[in-house]
């Protein structure tokens, strides 16, 4: 393997997380193009009078993350997907 690049110690990824502006066009994608299958999908999660969203995911505080799902691609690879409204958000 001689002159592996990138972090020392990395050896493989177990997810990645991307928000997306449509969570069925987002499933019908990674599924029928990338060819993932859907593993599942949470519920909401938000925090009404805390900081929970900005300490622990960096997005406004009053962020409401209105489905979650997890997507497998092959035999390891993960995709989160996450479907989020925040009074901040840009729809651009």
């Amino acid at each position: 393997m001689g002159d592996r690049k990138g972090m020392p110690g990395l050896t493989a990824m177990d997810h990645v997380g991307l928000v997306v502006p449509d969570m069925k066009e987002a499933i019908a994608f990674f599924g029928d193009v990338i060819g993932c299958d859907f593993i599942y999908s949470g519920g909401s999660m938000k925090d009404d009078n805390g900081t929970f969203m900005q300490d622990k995911m960096n997005i406004h505080p009053r962020a409401n993350m209105k489905e979650v799902v997890f997507m497998r691609c092959g035999n390891g690879s993960n995709i989160e997907l996450f479907d989020f409204e925040a009074p901040d958000q840009k729809r651009v």
